[in-house]
Protein backbone atom coordinates (compact mmCIF):
# COMPACT_ATOMS: atom_id res chain seq x y z
CA UNK A 1 0.00 0.00 0.00
CA UNK A 2 2.96 2.59 0.86
CA UNK A 3 4.47 1.30 -2.41
CA UNK A 4 1.05 2.42 -4.08
CA UNK A 5 1.17 5.31 -2.66
CA UNK A 6 4.78 6.73 -3.37
CA UNK A 7 4.50 5.24 -6.59
CA UNK A 8 1.46 7.53 -7.35
CA UNK A 9 3.22 10.48 -5.60
CA UNK A 10 6.04 9.96 -8.28
CA UNK A 11 4.02 10.06 -10.94
CA UNK A 12 1.85 13.07 -9.85
CA UNK A 13 5.13 14.62 -9.07
CA UNK A 14 6.24 14.17 -12.56
CA UNK A 15 2.90 16.08 -13.90
CA UNK A 16 3.56 18.78 -12.10
CA UNK A 17 7.01 19.63 -13.32
CA UNK A 18 4.94 19.20 -17.14
CA UNK A 19 2.64 21.13 -16.19
CA UNK A 20 5.26 23.77 -14.66
CA UNK A 21 7.22 23.57 -17.81
CA UNK A 22 4.02 24.18 -19.96
CA UNK A 23 3.92 27.90 -18.98
CA UNK A 24 7.55 28.15 -20.63
CA UNK A 25 7.83 31.40 -22.60
CA UNK A 26 9.52 28.83 -25.60
CA UNK A 27 6.03 27.17 -27.26
CA UNK A 28 7.60 23.88 -28.18
CA UNK A 29 8.87 23.46 -25.08
CA UNK A 30 5.25 24.42 -23.21
CA UNK A 31 3.47 22.18 -26.06
CA UNK A 32 5.62 19.26 -25.28
CA UNK A 33 5.41 19.57 -21.63
CA UNK A 34 1.51 19.85 -21.61
CA UNK A 35 1.25 16.75 -24.04
CA UNK A 36 3.12 14.99 -21.89
CA UNK A 37 0.95 16.29 -18.26
CA UNK A 38 -2.08 15.11 -20.41
CA UNK A 39 -0.78 11.85 -21.60
CA UNK A 40 0.40 10.81 -17.96
CA UNK A 41 -2.84 12.07 -16.07
CA UNK A 42 -5.15 10.11 -18.92
CA UNK A 43 -2.99 7.04 -18.21
CA UNK A 44 -2.87 7.08 -14.32
CA UNK A 45 -6.55 8.72 -13.63
CA UNK A 46 -4.70 11.25 -12.47
CA UNK A 47 -6.02 15.24 -11.95
CA UNK A 48 -4.16 18.56 -12.04
CA UNK A 49 -5.26 19.11 -8.27
CA UNK A 50 -3.47 15.05 -7.92
CA UNK A 51 -0.15 16.68 -9.53
CA UNK A 52 -0.46 19.94 -7.10
CA UNK A 53 -1.28 17.85 -4.13
CA UNK A 54 2.15 16.18 -4.49
CA UNK A 55 3.95 19.61 -3.20
CA UNK A 56 1.61 19.58 0.30
CA UNK A 57 3.88 18.02 2.98
CA UNK A 58 3.18 17.34 6.91
CA UNK A 59 5.00 18.48 9.88
CA UNK A 60 3.82 17.00 13.50
CA UNK A 61 4.68 18.69 16.93
CA UNK A 62 4.09 18.08 20.35
CA UNK A 63 1.76 19.41 22.48
CA UNK A 64 1.88 19.91 26.33
CA UNK A 65 -1.31 17.66 26.51
CA UNK A 66 -1.27 14.08 27.53
CA UNK A 67 -4.59 13.29 25.55
CA UNK A 68 -6.75 15.38 23.57
CA UNK A 69 -5.67 19.06 23.37
CA UNK A 70 -6.98 21.41 25.64
CA UNK A 71 -9.34 24.18 23.90
CA UNK A 72 -6.98 26.66 24.07
CA UNK A 73 -4.26 24.71 22.12
CA UNK A 74 -6.54 23.69 19.45
CA UNK A 75 -7.75 27.40 19.32
CA UNK A 76 -3.82 28.64 18.81
CA UNK A 77 -3.10 25.79 16.59
CA UNK A 78 -5.71 26.97 14.44
CA UNK A 79 -5.46 30.14 14.55
CA UNK A 80 -1.84 29.48 13.37
CA UNK A 81 -2.67 27.02 10.39
CA UNK A 82 -4.96 29.62 9.17
CA UNK A 83 -2.17 32.10 8.90
CA UNK A 84 0.14 29.83 7.19
CA UNK A 85 -2.42 28.39 4.80
CA UNK A 86 -2.57 24.84 6.73
CA UNK A 87 -5.08 22.32 7.41
CA UNK A 88 -4.52 20.88 11.03
CA UNK A 89 -4.91 18.01 12.97
CA UNK A 90 -4.72 16.21 16.58
CA UNK A 91 -2.56 12.71 16.28
CA UNK A 92 -1.21 10.32 18.35
CA UNK A 93 2.24 9.86 18.51
CA UNK A 94 3.45 8.02 21.32
CA UNK A 95 0.30 5.75 23.85
CA UNK A 96 -1.80 8.04 24.75
CA UNK A 97 0.21 11.71 23.98
CA UNK A 98 -1.08 13.29 21.43
CA UNK A 99 0.83 16.13 18.69
CA UNK A 100 -0.19 18.99 16.41
CA UNK A 101 0.05 17.82 12.78
CA UNK A 102 -0.10 20.57 9.90
CA UNK A 103 -0.75 19.76 6.71
CA UNK A 104 0.20 22.45 3.52
CA UNK A 105 1.99 23.49 0.61
CA UNK A 106 6.54 23.00 0.23
CA UNK A 107 7.49 24.24 3.80
CA UNK A 108 4.50 26.23 5.33
CA UNK A 109 4.03 23.40 7.84
CA UNK A 110 7.02 23.28 8.63
CA UNK A 111 7.30 27.26 9.46
CA UNK A 112 3.97 26.99 10.78
CA UNK A 113 4.67 24.23 13.66
CA UNK A 114 7.91 26.64 14.64
CA UNK A 115 5.55 29.13 15.11
CA UNK A 116 3.50 26.77 17.56
CA UNK A 117 6.27 26.00 19.33
CA UNK A 118 7.29 28.88 20.42
CA UNK A 119 3.64 30.61 20.71
CA UNK A 120 2.74 27.42 22.85
CA UNK A 121 5.57 27.33 25.33
CA UNK A 122 4.67 31.22 25.97
CA UNK A 123 1.44 30.67 26.67
CA UNK A 124 1.80 27.69 29.00
CA UNK A 125 4.89 30.05 30.52
CA UNK A 126 2.33 32.67 30.76
CA UNK A 127 -0.45 30.59 32.35
CA UNK A 128 2.34 29.15 35.02
CA UNK A 129 3.13 32.77 36.07
CA UNK A 130 -0.65 33.92 36.12
CA UNK A 131 -2.15 30.66 38.02
CA UNK A 132 0.72 31.29 40.91
CA UNK A 133 -1.15 34.72 41.61
CA UNK A 134 -3.99 32.87 42.77
CA UNK A 135 -2.94 32.09 46.17
CA UNK A 136 -6.19 31.68 47.91
CA UNK A 137 -7.82 29.35 45.73
CA UNK A 138 -8.63 26.25 45.68
CA UNK A 139 -6.99 23.49 43.20
CA UNK A 140 -10.07 23.29 40.42
CA UNK A 141 -10.38 27.12 40.68
CA UNK A 142 -6.80 27.50 39.84
CA UNK A 143 -7.18 25.06 36.47
CA UNK A 144 -10.71 27.09 35.34
CA UNK A 145 -9.08 30.59 35.46
CA UNK A 146 -5.77 29.23 34.19
CA UNK A 147 -7.75 27.76 30.97
CA UNK A 148 -9.65 30.81 30.89
CA UNK A 149 -6.41 33.00 30.90
CA UNK A 150 -5.41 30.85 27.91
CA UNK A 151 -8.58 30.98 26.04
CA UNK A 152 -8.71 34.98 26.45
CA UNK A 153 -4.98 35.04 25.49
CA UNK A 154 -5.15 33.25 22.19
CA UNK A 155 -8.26 35.16 21.68
CA UNK A 156 -6.25 38.21 22.05
CA UNK A 157 -4.27 37.61 19.17
CA UNK A 158 -6.89 36.26 16.67
CA UNK A 159 -7.13 39.83 14.53
CA UNK A 160 -3.70 39.27 13.40
CA UNK A 161 -4.91 36.62 10.67
CA UNK A 162 -4.54 37.62 7.91
CA UNK A 163 -3.27 35.29 5.24
CA UNK A 164 -5.49 32.46 3.65
CA UNK A 165 -4.29 29.72 0.98
CA UNK A 166 -5.24 30.89 -2.36
CA UNK A 167 -8.32 28.80 -4.36
CA UNK A 168 -5.49 26.70 -6.32
CA UNK A 169 -3.54 25.62 -2.85
CA UNK A 170 -6.57 24.75 -1.48
CA UNK A 171 -7.74 22.79 -3.83
CA UNK A 172 -4.39 20.84 -3.54
CA UNK A 173 -4.74 20.29 0.35
CA UNK A 174 -8.37 19.40 0.18
CA UNK A 175 -7.52 16.58 -2.57
CA UNK A 176 -4.56 15.62 -0.47
CA UNK A 177 -6.70 15.46 2.64
CA UNK A 178 -9.05 13.27 0.53
CA UNK A 179 -6.81 11.34 0.11
CA UNK A 180 -5.07 10.84 2.68
CA UNK A 181 -7.29 11.39 5.89
CA UNK A 182 -11.11 10.55 4.68
CA UNK A 183 -11.48 8.83 7.91
CA UNK A 184 -11.17 11.34 10.34
CA UNK A 185 -12.98 11.61 13.27
CA UNK A 186 -13.98 14.91 14.64
CA UNK A 187 -13.77 15.87 18.32
CA UNK A 188 -14.48 19.35 19.76
CA UNK A 189 -12.28 19.98 22.88
CA UNK A 190 -14.61 21.67 25.84
CA UNK A 191 -14.37 25.33 26.69
CA UNK A 192 -13.99 26.32 30.00
CA UNK A 193 -17.20 28.39 31.17
CA UNK A 194 -16.92 31.42 33.29
CA UNK A 195 -18.50 31.43 37.79
CA UNK A 196 -18.40 34.17 39.47
CA UNK A 197 -15.51 35.96 40.28
CA UNK A 198 -13.49 34.53 36.88
CA UNK A 199 -13.75 37.08 34.79
CA UNK A 200 -10.40 38.42 35.78
CA UNK A 201 -8.82 35.73 34.70
CA UNK A 202 -10.02 36.57 31.26
CA UNK A 203 -8.62 40.17 31.62
CA UNK A 204 -5.71 39.06 32.96
CA UNK A 205 -4.88 36.67 29.47
CA UNK A 206 -5.99 39.45 27.58
CA UNK A 207 -3.32 42.00 29.00
CA UNK A 208 -0.74 39.35 28.75
CA UNK A 209 -0.99 38.62 24.99
CA UNK A 210 -1.35 42.11 24.20
CA UNK A 211 2.13 42.54 22.62
CA UNK A 212 2.31 39.06 20.94
CA UNK A 213 2.80 38.59 17.88
CA UNK A 214 1.76 35.54 15.49
CA UNK A 215 4.47 36.41 12.91
CA UNK A 216 7.72 37.17 15.45
CA UNK A 217 8.78 33.84 16.23
CA UNK A 218 10.13 33.05 12.44
CA UNK A 219 10.94 37.44 12.07
CA UNK A 220 13.45 36.71 15.08
CA UNK A 221 14.55 33.09 13.93
CA UNK A 222 14.88 34.13 10.22
CA UNK A 223 13.51 37.72 9.18
CA UNK A 224 10.41 37.21 7.78
CA UNK A 225 8.07 39.39 7.39
CA UNK A 226 4.57 36.60 6.93
CA UNK A 227 1.47 39.04 7.32
CA UNK A 228 0.97 39.42 3.52
CA UNK A 229 -2.15 38.91 2.05
CA UNK A 230 -2.46 35.69 -0.18
CA UNK A 231 -5.71 36.11 -1.69
CA UNK A 232 -4.90 37.59 -4.98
Amino acid sequence: MTQDRDSSKKIAEKIAKCLALAQSANTHEAEAALRQANALMQKYQLTVNDAAASAVTECEFKTSNQRTPAAYISALAQLIADVFACQVIAAKYVADKTGIRFIGMGTTPELAGYTFEVLQRQLTRDRRNYVTTLSRCGRATKTRRGDLFCQAWVDKIKSQVDAFASKAEQAAIDTYMQKNYHNLTTHSSKSTTFKAGDYSAWFAGQVAAKNVSLHRPLQTKFGLHLSEDKNE
